[in-house]
């Protein structure tokens, strides 16, 4: 059995906290993508950059996909979705019907891409842990080069307008993976910023 290292679940749940603080930042200040606004802008920022984060960490650890592990990320999203549209549907005037289904389909609701993505890359992972066991440096900077192409350089509305998608959480799963399977991480992160 594995030893509990607190220290990465620290940093899972400072993640998580950041990205609740982002995405309230960006309801304070919608002005944020309009206009020069520096500390809500980097609050913003930093909740991104959180994103990545989780899904690198993810990766470290590397998803052992189970029944029960589908049921209780399912069970844990559905029921702030539904707390959340609750609220919406009493403060806002929101519509019962349709905060019921997102929040019982809330792995799959295309309003929320971190849940799609992230429940993806969970089906995905017996296959992906299968083949990031002979990975390389190179072959981890090459998920990252296609992942950079594909999602920040080269956006299509079928793949991705925002540069989050699921090749994006792939390639971090990935490199990761590498880094964790390094003997020391800070030797790891050299040879990938060599390479």
């Amino acid at each position: 059995m594995e030893r509990r290292q607190t220290n990465f679940e620290a940093l899972r749940l400072i993640c998580i906290w950041l990205v609740v603080e982002m995405h309230i930042v960006q309801f304070l200040h919608p002005e944020v993508h309009t206009g020069p606004c520096l500390w809500p802008a980097f609050a913003i920022n930093v909740g991104l950059v959180s994103v990545n984060c989780f899904v690198f960490i993810s990766g470290f650890f590397r998803i052992r996909l189970s029944w029960k592990g589908v049921l209780r990320l399912w069970t844990q999203c559905s029921f702030f979705a539904l707390l959340l549209g609750a609220v919406a549907c009493l403060w806002f005037g929101a519509g019962w019907v349709k905060t019921l289904w997102h929040g019982i389909f809330s792995l799959t609701d295309d309003r929320l891409w971190f849940l799609p993505c992230y429940f993806a890359l969970m089906l995905f992972s017996p296959i992906l842990n299968k083949g990031i066991e002979g990975v390389e440096g190179k072959t981890a900077l090459l998920s990252l080069v296609i992942d950079v192409y594909i999602g920040y350089m080269h956006q299509t509305a079928v793949l991705t307008d925002t540069g989050y998608h699921f090749v994006h959480f792939v390639a971090l799963y990935c490199l990761g993976a590498w880094l964790s399977t390094c003997k020391a991480p800070s030797k790891g992160m050299c040879y990938f910023l060599w390479w």
